[in-house]
Order: structure tokens, then sequence, then C-alpha cells
């Protein structure tokens, strides 16, 4: 869907608009002194919280207001609780709460002219953390107060009030020194392993019953063995109890195979000639194996003879989830038609889909990550399950098969992904969150916070894409803070001059 120029620029003033409103629906700030003078402001960061302070010019003997600003750095949500103490030299004073999320309030009257420390500690009832903003001047009169103001803005810098902040969703965080590898951008999907994703299939032709109170619902957990549904089966010759014996056979074959090469592998590890995930894939294989082998005796024992009224157990193969139900109770079966599908989804493949041309660099694959929800997922090289060596007629694409831990992401199975395979060994490199890169016409920016409400719009020159991550190669230097969460709103007020230049809410 297009925007036109019009639409476009409407919604430049409506955004810009709602964000004067949240600057301008209070009264002013005591911060704000009414003779003109700006006042001082201070920014630090901690290890747990970031501190904006805005402090009115200080003259001995004369009371001088605060706005003390704290943002939690997790989740960079405004600090509603607490109380926050303010040392200025040897004297302290202390704002017992927040006037309002993330606001204290504070007042010193510092006695003698001179420079003083100022340092400012948030106390959450027990975790404390202190803010030293370092030296600061305490004037003898006003009037050298405003000889001495302090410096404005850098001409063009971008006002986003602490509260226009406060009510937005807004975060920084601040350019680092990371490992980054190259990568090429992947298309692929979240799949069952296939030794853990199996389809119970009817052994014979019959009507389907319940095994219990309830027949089985879509999502439900099953363990090993567990009896799924009952068929009773429809004879009309006695190759049904032939083919049952042919299966069950087949699964003790399968079951004695399956045995012994768990045997070979323990021995391979012993020697340190297998790894922890042949290990546990021979002892899958021989797992499951002997769940067909159970599966295709209880089948045999409830055939009875022809014309019986027994029924035959359909069983899960595995523990897992029911990612489909393909019958119901009185339902009529075929032999062979799947009725359930069970899979480990705790346990998944991640099968990336990398074309043609790209192969030869895939070879190298060190990793990958791909991104659901706004979440990234990393897989080192130890989760690479396969290289893929045919390539697809269609999508003249090759797979290559990460193993990916689901227990804590709950993703669907058959979740289509974007992804980035990693392609070469890391190297360290200037780095900032995706987030913080905004296309401007073409143009990769940033928005650099020069002061705690004054920010700056900075083109930069990025690189490799690393999990979440993306290199800068220039433009910004290490300790840059950069908007990670808000930038497109900021390139939105940067646009329009309705956002007024002052007018805080404490």
């Amino acid at each position: 869907m297009s925007t036109t120029p019009t639409a476009g620029r409407c919604f430049v003033v409506l955004f810009c608009a709602a964000l004067g409103i949240l600057a301008c629906r209070r009264p002013p700030s005591p911060a704000a002194p009414a003779d003109g003078v700006d006042p001082e402001t201070r920014l630090h960061v901690g290890a747990r919280t970031e501190l904006f302070v805005e402090i009115h010019p200080l003259v001995a003997g004369q009371p001088s207001p605060l706005a003390i600003h704290f943002t939690h750095l997790d989740g960079w949500k405004p600090v509603a609780a607490g109380r926050a103490v303010v040392e200025l030299g040897a004297d302290s004073v202390t704002s017992d709460a927040p006037s309002s999320p993330g606001i204290f309030g504070a007042t010193v009257t510092p006695p003698a002219a001179g420079e003083r420390l100022l340092a400012i500690t948030l106390d959450l009832g027990g975790v404390q953390e202190r803010h030293d903003l370092g030296p600061i001047r305490v004037h003898a009169t006003e009037a050298e107060a405003r000889a001495d103001r302090h410096a404005a803005p850098a001409l063009g810098a971008i006002k986003f009030l602490m509260e226009q902040q406060l009510h937005t969703e807004f975060a920084v965080a601040s350019a680092t020194e990371r490992a980054i590898r190259a990568s090429m951008p992947v298309f692929g999907v979240l799949s069952g392993r296939p030794d853990a994703d199996a389809l119970v299939r009817a052994p014979l032709a019959g009507q389907i019953t319940k095994s219990g109170v309830s027949f089985p619902r879509l999502g439900d957990a099953v363990e090993p063995g567990q009896v799924l549904a009952l068929l009773t089966p429809r004879f009309d010759a006695t190759l049904d109890v032939g083919a049952l014996a042919r299966d069950r056979a087949r699964a003790e074959a399968t079951l004695l195979y399956a045995t012994k090469e768990r045997e070979r592998t323990e021995r391979l590890a012993k020697e340190g000639l297998a790894n922890d995930r042949d290990l546990e894939g021979a002892k899958r294989d021989e797992a499951i194996a002997r769940g067909e082998v159970e599966a295709a005796k209880r089948s045999m024992a409830g055939l009875g003879s022809p014309g019986s009224a027994g029924a035959l157990p359909l069983t899960a193969p595995f523990a897992g989830v029911l990612l489909s139900i393909d019958t119901a109770p009185a339902a009529i079966a075929e032999r062979g038609a799947a009725l359930f599908r069970v899979t480990d989804v705790d346990r998944l493949w991640v099968e990336l889909r990398v074309p043609e041309a790209e192969l030869a660099h895939a070879a190298a694959a060190s990793g990958a990550s791909f991104e659901v929800e706004d979440k990234t997922f990393a897989l080192d090289g130890k989760a690479l399950v396969a290289i893929g060596k045919a390539v697809d007629p269609v999508s003249r694409t090759a797979p290559i098969v990460f193993d990916f831990d689901n227990h804590e992401a709950h993703i669907a199975v058959g979740t289509a992904l974007r992804a980035r395979l990693y392609t070469e060994a890391a190297t360290v490199a200037l780095a900032v969150p995706f987030a913080a890169v905004v296309d401007d016409d073409g143009q990769n920016v940033v928005y650099v916070q020069v002061d705690g409400e004054a920010f700056e719009r900075r083109a930069v020159t990025v690189g490799a894409r690393d999990a979440g991550f993306v290199a800068v190669t220039s433009g910004l230097i290490a300790g840059d803070r950069v908007v990670v969460r808000g930038a497109y709103g900021l390139k939105l007020a940067s646009s329009s001059s309705s956002v007024p230049a002052h007018g805080h809410v404490h």
C-alpha cells in the first residue's frame, strides 16, 4: 500500500502534535528558572539505571531546584518507586518518592560559593546505585550565574524531552566493540526432526473408537506408548493377520539394528571418535524402534482371531505433542491412513535454503541466526546438522540444517523464517543494535543522544550483521549512545517544527 505525500505530511503533523501535547499539558518544571537562564543538565549511565538531571544554576545561600529523571536500563521503563539522595559536597537532601514515574524533585541550598562534587544515589529498597556527576560550580551571585549560563545544545540538535521519552516506546544503547561475523540473508522453516516427527497410521482398515473418556485434542502432550485411540478391524481375509505379523518382524529387525548401532556408537564415544550428538541420536533411534515393536505386539495381541471383537490400540511412538489429528470417533479408516502426527516440539530443526550461487560460501557455515516476534535466536557451529549436497530443481536452493532447542522459545512447527547464515570467522568491530539504523531516503542514519533531551542525526556506513547487531564502519565512535527504540519517531519529530523547545512536566 502506498502513501501519498499529503497523507505522509498529515501523519508527521499528527505525530508531532501528539508529542507536543505530552510536553505541554502540565505546568512548567521548577527546574526552568524564571530569569531565563537555561538549567544545566547532566547525563549519567550506571549499571542498572540512566540518570538525567536538570539543575537550576547554583547560587550560594539560595535554593536551587533539581529535576531528576531515572530510567531502568533493562526494559527502558521509568523508575516508579524508591528514593533519590542528592549529595552536594558535604550536604545532602532526599526525595522520598517520585512525583510521577521516573521523575524525582529535590532542592539544594549550597552554603558557599566554589566547586562542589555532585552525586545522586537511587535507593530501591536494599539495591542502591550511585551516579557520580563530578564537580559543579556554586556561584556567588545571580549575576555571576547569568554570565556563566550553561551552553545551549548545538545548532541543529533534535529536542526530544524526557517526558516524551517516558510516554512513548523509547530506548537508547551504546555503540560497543563486539564480535561480528559476515553473513548472508536466507529463508527457512522450523520443522520437526525426522527421528522425532512421526505419523501414527491405521495398520488395518477399521473403525476408530475412543480409548478412554475423551478423544485426543490438537496440541495434547503425549508419552511413549500412550494409547491415542482404538481401531476395530474390518476383516475380509487372513491377509490382515499376516500383514501385522510382517510389521512386527520388521519392527523387531529395526530394533536389533538400532541396538547394535547404539552399542557401536557408545564404544566410539569412549574412544573420542563420536560426539554426544551422535550418541544421543543412536539412543533415540533405539527408543523409537523399541516403541514400534511394543506397538506391533499390542496390535497382534488385540487382533485375536478373524471375526473377533478385539480392538487395536493406536499408540504414540515417543514423547511429543499432537500436531495434527485426521480422524474422529466412529470414523472409518483405511489401511495405512495417517491418523495422528506426533512431534517432539522441544527440539526442532531449522532448515535454511541457500541459493545455488552461494553454496561455495555456505560450505564454511559457522552458525546462523533468525528472528521471530522481534526476538533473535542464535545457532552456533555445534548446532549444525548437515549441509545439503543436492540442489532443488525448482527453487535452485540447497538445505543447511541446524538443531534448535525450542523448549523455552515455544515457536510453532512450520514457522517460516528470515535468517542469516554466517560464512566467516568473527572479527571485532564497532556495532549497534540493527534497530538503531533508519533508512532515510536511501541513506543509513542513526540518532545519537548528545544530551539527555538532545539528539543528533548521524549518517553511518554499516557492514556485516550478526544476531541483531550490525557493524558500523564510519559515523560513530565507541560509547556513542544511539536510539534503538523510537528512532523512527525521532525522524518524524526532526522533520517538523511543531515540537516545542521546552515545557517539562514534573
